[in-house]
């Protein structure tokens, strides 16, 4: 066999292996986190990972919800000033939603999506 062909099939040997390595690794860390946000990910620039779910949603409804309670909305017509409060409203983030959204990341879909799902995550960290 000519070196050229050795070389390419060791180099090809090599990237295999390399990416089966690189999806244990994957594997491995999600199967740790399997009851946490992975590490990476900001809900509304919050960073939420390797919190719980019941973590990340008391920090959220800390920082967010909690803004809610006493604004008010005030309108103008004429001589008359009329008010409502957020409260009334039911004014709210669905941190249930983005919390859930959050925690799926990753953990969803097949072998290839979720490992390019992290892979992206640590690209961006």
């Amino acid at each position: 066999m000519k070196k050229s062909v050795k070389l390419a099939i060791i180099l090809l040997s090599l990237l295999v292996l390399s990416f089966i390595m690189s999806a244990i690794a994957v594997l491995n860390n999600t199967t740790k986190a399997a009851d946490k946000i992975f590490e990476g990910i900001y809900i509304n620039n919050e960073y939420v990972g390797g919190k719980t779910k019941e973590e990340a949603k008391a920090l959220l409804e800390e920082k967010f919800n909690k803004k809610f309670d006493n604004k008010k909305i005030e309108m103008f017509h004429g001589d008359k000033t009329y008010s409502i409060d957020y409260k009334s409203l039911k004014a709210h983030y669905d941190i249930e939603k983005a919390v859930n959204d959050a925690f799926l990341y990753g953990k969803s879909g097949n072998i290839i999506s979720k490992t390019i799902e992290r892979y992206n995550l640590k690209k961006k960290s």
